[in-house]
């Protein structure tokens, strides 16, 4: 409801805030998600287990099945608000209930998407503030569960709108990120290259200036475009989903692996997904066979680089989860190659991806010192 987390439209807040006002489904269901958010952020189930809060959450999805049966157009924006928010999982306790853990549902349900055609997509939508919001939802949702997003992409901004950062850092789009183009050794389409490079330009300027410069129209710019690079990079196809031309010449194991380790940093680093959803455990499951793929395969000592980077960063995200070992024993095999266990050289191979000392150094230095003693 506040200015500052609008980017400042105060049209925005009013019309959030009168809704929340006057409106019972929206009264209900913002504190319902309110509870979720807090116990997200605190890694439990206290506010959702609450009777108070059960109660809220009752109502809405009563109040949702009366909004629906009395369909009004009017009424199509926050309707669809509220299905995207009740239609969350609720919080889950595991390990006799000392570790919790929560992930979205990605079961919308059915009708959502013909109350969504109404409206003719998030451009459509008139209330203000609350396309952009429904975006982030999907966007957030949909990291969590490794998916392609539902909805079309909602941000257009590009580097074009950063002057003002650009001409503070100066990064140079053709070596930032290249470590993939050496990598691929050729064997990578131009459009995920491209994107690669990019996520790691945007990696770098919010390691800058993602947190010192309050809600400028900069920074708004800045994480617009972020949102736009996560959004393109979690519709990347599979290898196995590329046309059959482009196949022929990708190297499957480096384009999968590549896309993945990115999207394990974009999710934790870029849009700070909280790890206790469960998301980096279902990704890290994901790489743990492609990463035999280069085992009899010529192109690991071009990729070498690739692999360290990947088995840092995911070493990283696998911590406290029963894939953490797989990766320490991967990364110590793969330092064992050259005989490299020098962190300053291993470094300087991982900053040619995508990397933040910021964001990575308390990590990796744990990790480098399992793996190097």
């Amino acid at each position: 409801m506040l200015p500052n987390r609008m980017d400042g439209d105060r049209k925005a807040v009013a019309a959030w805030l009168y809704a929340f006002l006057r409106d019972p489904l929206i009264f209900h269901d913002s504190h319902w998600c309110a509870a979720i958010h807090r116990d997200l952020l605190g890694n439990s189930s206290r506010w959702t287990e609450e009777y108070e809060v059960l109660l809220h959450k009752q109502k809405a999805i009563r109040l949702l099945r009366i909004s629906m049966e009395s369909f009004q157009t009017d009424d199509v924006d926050w309707i669809i608000y509220a299905i995207i928010c009740l239609s969350r999982a609720d919080l889950q306790l595991v390990n006799g209930g000392t570790t919790k853990s929560r992930r979205p549902s990605r079961t919308f349900p059915l009708h959502i998407g013909q109350i969504f055609n109404i409206k003719g997509g998030l451009s459509h939508i008139k209330t203000p503030g609350l396309a952009a919001r429904l975006a982030l939802i999907d966007l957030t949702a949909a990291s969590t569960a490794g998916e392609c997003p539902r909805f079309g992409r909602y941000w257009q901004h590009d580097f074009s709108d950063l002057g003002m950062f650009w001409a503070l850092i100066k990064p140079d789009p053709m070596l930032e990120g290249h470590g993939f183009v050496l990598a691929a050794h050729g064997r990578m389409p131009r459009e995920a290259l491209t994107l690669f490079k990019n996520l790691s330009v945007i990696d770098k300027l919010l390691s800058r200036h993602g947190s010192q410069w309050g809600q400028s129209d900069e920074v708004s710019a800045l994480i617009q475009v972020r949102n736009k690079l996560h959004y393109d990079l979690l519709c990347m196809p599979a290898w196995d989903d590329l046309p059959e031309e482009e196949k022929s010449l990708t190297h499957s194991a480096i384009y999968d692996v590549s896309r993945i380790t990115c999207t394990i940093y974009s999710n934790a680093v870029l849009l700070g997904l909280p790890p206790h959803t469960g998301w980096h455990q279902q990704l890290t499951s994901r790489l743990r066979p492609l990463l035999s793929l280069f085992m009899l395969d010529s192109a690991i000592d071009e990729a070498w680089p690739l692999l360290v980077w990947n088995a840092m960063v995911v070493g990283m995200a696998a911590y406290r989860s029963p894939h953490r070992q797989f990766f320490e024993h991967y990364l110590r095999d793969q330092l064992s190659l050259p005989q490299e266990l020098d962190w300053r050289v291993v470094r300087n191979h991982v900053k040619t991806f995508i990397w933040s000392d910021l964001a990575c150094e308390h990590g990796a230095a744990v990790l480098w010192d399992r793996v190097s003693s």
